[in-house]
């Protein structure tokens, strides 16, 4: 248990995950690929949660799309992540030497190191405006600037197998920006519908895309 602003909390997330994990396992033994998911917070749930279903699936390829869960904070304030690391009991692996400080986003560069089957797609809009200013309490540019600063760096070490679609705005999560009538947000006249189908079936001209 952790008490912070005066509540009791108790985090029970990887046991959770772990639950469910365990579940699939035995529901679906042995599947093609596996695809690990998640929006907004749950965005910020992958970057554990690929590990924990990668035990379970060795010889699987699997997929991660992270959808606004950008995974770093603000590196003016790195009491803040001190501070969530306590109350969630995080604990991050050795070789992720950038990891420990303002950006467990590297995770991805160290399994992709780590797995050659693994392909990494992440979805933002430059200036989001719930993680940026509600929740790490950055400006918005400042907030673009760590984006694109952070996932440049995984994208030089990982060009072919992370990939980004990143949109010129302040939306939150695809159901903001998803447009009517099912053809979804476009850039480059790709949409993000394709963008992702190009990224689970390996479809080898699946691009990096920066509005």
């Amino acid at each position: 248990v952790i008490q912070y602003n005066g509540v009791d909390r108790y985090h029970w997330g990887q046991r959770h995950t772990g639950a469910a994990v365990a579940l699939i396992k035995q529901l679906f033994p042995n599947p093609e690929k596996v695809l690990v998911a998640g929006s907004s917070a749950g965005g910020y749930g992958t970057f554990l949660g690929w590990a924990q279903l990668k035990s379970q699936f060795l010889d699987t390829p699997t997929y991660v799309l992270n959808d606004s869960g950008t995974g770093f904070w603000d590196p003016e304030k790195p009491e803040e992540w001190s501070y969530i690391k306590e109350c969630w009991g995080i604990e991050l692996p050795e070789q992720c030497v950038l990891c420990d400080g303002t950006a467990v986003t590297y995770l991805y560069d160290l399994y992709l190191d780590l797995d050659p089957q693994l392909r990494v797609g992440m979805i933002s809009s430059y200036r989001d405006q719930i993680i940026s200013e509600m929740f790490l309490g950055m400006d918005p540019l400042d907030f673009k600037g760590e984006l694109l600063g952070v996932t440049n760096l995984i994208r030089r070490a990982q060009p072919e197998r992370f990939k980004r679609f990143l949109i010129d705005g302040n939306s939150h999560t695809t159901y903001d920006f998803l447009l009517p009538g099912g053809a979804g947000y476009q850039i480059e006249g790709i949409s993000i519908f394709q963008w992702i189908g190009m990224l689970v079936n390996d479809d080898p001209s699946w691009p990096d895309l920066l509005e």
